[in-house]
């Protein structure tokens, strides 16, 4: 089936039905149904995902699935919106589906010239396998019951935007964050988790080229990547070099893409730019789940506890919340394919 080409911002399509699922309140799929119908339209994508009974399909019916692959293409609208906000799926990694082995290189194997008739050397490389297990980034939007009843495009919007953030922040602030080291069972580390860095000469050029020297990885497939602001002080102080055209959006740096996230840490000290192999990085991306609920209590923190805290119910206090999970999980087993310079302040 080809996909129907819509003149809508990405994510606006999970937005709707996020929305639909939240003015439901609570009575299930047949009420949020009912409210896609009256409020897009009886054929819209989100009126067919939410479809409440779908007859026994057969080989001849061309019809059978066409929730599927209406629900598979409001999520990869999602995605496709998160890609303007998250580096980690503007990158071109090296997709592996978890809890599966598989291979990967962890020493560069040599070739030889060999003389007529001469026996022929051989190459030794280093191969081992990994498994990434799947793992989990979360996040819990509560927002007002009167803003999810407006269906106009400005409630979309809002909603679209608050669920769109939510997904790429921590992904890609977990992703590239040195200080997430971390945690077993529950979130990988960093690619720059444990790199000793390479410092800042406060010059953009002697600073890109001390990344490549101390880059291991193939230049080809490589990538940088910073956080805005310091790609646009790249950009300006590299202004008329052909070599260097950046911006707060990304560009290129010397014939290497450069990308940005607003996850890319930053402080008083400085920029982070990372240099990577980007088919030396593994990654598992098993999609995103939607969840909506307005009978919940919820700890208003970011770190809450197990334990005994306040709790606010989300009905006395007129809120919907949504809960946006995606599985992700990433490696980066060949030593010198990921390097990172610290302190960039031009």
């Amino acid at each position: 089936m080809t996909a129907p080409v819509s003149i809508l911002a990405k994510g606006t399509q999970f937005a709707r039905l996020a929305i639909c699922l939240g003015r439901a309140r609570g009575e299930g799929l047949p009420a949020a149904l009912q409210i896609a119908e009256a409020t897009y339209g009886a054929h819209s994508q989100v009126a067919t995902v939410l479809r409440a009974a779908v007859g026994a399909g057969t080989t001849d019916d061309s019809q059978f699935a066409a929730p599927l692959v209406e629900a598979q293409i409001i999520a990869n609208d999602f995605l496709e919106a998160t890609r303007t906000r998250s580096v980690l799926s503007k990158l071109d990694l090296r997709r592996v589906p978890t809890k599966v082995a598989v291979p990967v290189q962890t020493g560069r194997a040599t070739a030889y010239w060999a003389g007529h008739g001469a026996p022929k050397p051989l190459s030794k490389g280093s191969l081992d396998t990994a498994t990434l297990e799947p793992r989990k980034v979360v996040g819990i939007v509560p927002l007002s019951r009167d803003l999810v009843r407006l269906s106009n495009g400005t409630a979309e919007a809002l909603v679209r935007r608050d669920l769109v953030n939510g997904a790429a922040a921590l992904a890609d602030s977990s992703f590239l964050d040195p200080t997430n080291v971390g945690v077993a069972g529950v979130q990988p580390a960093s690619i720059t988790a444990g790199l000793t860095p390479v410092a800042s000469s406060g010059n953009v050029t002697t600073d890109l080229e001390a990344l490549i020297d101390a880059y291991a990885g193939d230049l080809e497939t490589a990538a940088f990547i910073t956080d805005p602001l310091s790609a646009v002080k790249i950009g300006l102080r590299s202004s008329g070099s052909n070599a260097v055209v950046v911006g707060a959006r990304g560009g290129e740096a010397v014939g290497i893409p450069v990308f940005t996230s607003s996850g890319s840490p930053r402080s008083t000290s400085g920029g982070q730019i990372v240099l990577l192999d980007q088919t030396a990085v593994l990654m598992a991306d098993e999609g995103i789940r939607l969840d909506v609920s307005e009978q919940a209590a919820l700890q208003f923190d970011d770190a809450p506890s197990a334990g005994a805290q306040a709790l606010v119910s989300l009905w006395q206090n007129n809120l919907v919340a949504f809960l946006i999970e995606r599985r992700l999980n990433w490696a980066a087993p060949l030593a010198g394919t990921v390097v990172v310079l610290n302190g960039a302040l031009y």
